[in-house]
């Protein structure tokens, strides 16, 4: 038999002056009767008319309710200080006013959390707390405690004009520390300080991060180890894989090519492999930039176009002597030249060469002067 007198609950009814609601965890939860607010706190006001009382409100929305009754949704601010006329409207409210705790974060993110969930740190780390007061210019002292030692470092701060301060802490010892401000209504934080791990263990570590990697047939490159990396291309073009280091991570693939840069953004694993493979015909420089997870710089070499270009560069003056002497003969036009210096006995007998001759005595005597030699 179920007991009915369990589920028979009482609860205080809406009133016309107004009732004030407070957003917890992301609802807005009407305040009991008594309950306490505090110093420019913002809440919700459910009523039949405006707030009475000299704050900082914004309408929202009306609700019709039966036949005359009309309720209004607003949101107020309260005053930062004290004012008469305020505490004396939330009086009516059943409600009063009582000083806000100071609250601490952390400002630096931990290196871990330890298996109760408290942030962990190194003991050579100084990490960062802000502190927030309940009023500007609030005074407190900042207190740590290790459990390893018997005595407690403290310090005096005072809050700003935006009613914050910002704290280092540090610890020596190895072990749970505890950083308490104490004043009208303190705050704590409790935080572990462990050894810095051996430089191997941290290599392991690194080791193990996700992270971008890029398989271009057998090469692998992989961010934070080789991540600029000269890759042969042959003519047959490698299979492209990659690994973003998270399936939700999203990519930022820039392409150098024919000396102008394009950018495809929020490019998955499959699209970036696409965009990377369709790049590396004809791009001098590849970059994939996938944020937290790496970075990965790809150059293309292409050892069998570049040396085939070298060649043709190199013996040009020899494809041309073969073209010359299939189109005219040696005796066409010739020039009158000195081979050598004037100042030379051997160049003042003047001789009649080909273009490809003169050609090439030009280049010579170029590259002896830029050399450093005989002009």
């Amino acid at each position: 038999m179920v007991a009915k007198e369990r589920w028979l609950l009482e609860s205080r009814g809406l009133e016309a002056k107004g009732a004030l609601f407070r957003l917890r965890r992301g609802e807005w939860t009407r305040l009991r009767n008594g309950a306490g607010v505090h110093e420019g706190e913002g809440l919700v006001v459910l009523g039949v008319s405006r707030p009475q009382a000299p704050i900082t409100a914004e309408f929202r929305t009306r609700v019709v309710v039966g036949g005359d009754s009309c309720w209004t949704y607003w949101e107020v601010q309260l005053p930062t200080e004290p004012d008469a006329n305020v505490l004396d409207w939330l009086h009516r409210l059943g409600h009063t006013v009582i000083p806000r705790p100071w609250s601490i974060d952390l400002a630096t993110p931990p290196r871990a959390l330890d298996e109760n969930g408290a942030p962990s740190f190194w003991v050579t780390d100084a990490p960062l707390v802000v502190l927030a007061s309940p009023r500007r210019r609030e005074s407190a002292t900042v207190s740590l405690r290790s459990d390893a030692s018997a005595s407690a470092s403290s310090v005096g701060v005072t809050a700003s004009e935006l009613r914050d301060a910002i704290v280092a802490i540090t610890s020596p010892q190895v072990g749970p520390a505890n950083l308490t401000v104490a004043a009208e209504r303190s705050a704590e934080l409790g935080v572990v300080f462990v050894a810095r791990p051996p430089r191997e263990v941290l290599f392991e570590q690194l080791l193990k991060t996700p992270r971008v990697r890029i398989w271009l047939g057998d090469v692998l490159i992989e961010a934070w180890k080789d991540s600029s990396k000269k890759v042969p291309i042959q003519p047959s073009l490698p299979e492209v894989r990659v690994d973003l280091g998270s399936e939700s991570a999203r990519a930022c693939v820039t392409i150098w090519e024919s000396g102008k840069r394009r950018t495809a953004r929020g490019l998955d694993r499959r699209n970036a492999e696409r965009v990377i493979a369709e790049a590396l015909p004809a791009a001098s420089r590849i970059e994939l930039d996938a944020d937290n997870f790496g970075r990965v710089e790809l150059t293309p070499a292409r050892v069998s176009s570049e040396g085939a270009s070298r060649a043709t560069a190199r013996d040009r003056m020899g494809w041309f002597d073969h073209v010359s002497s299939l189109a005219t003969s040696p005796e066409q036009y010739t020039a009158t030249t000195l081979l050598e210096h004037p100042r030379a006995s051997t160049s003042l007998t003047v001789r009649r060469v080909g273009g490809p001759a003169l050609v090439r005595g030009r280049l010579a005597s170029r590259r002896r002067y830029e050399a450093g030699g005989k002009r």
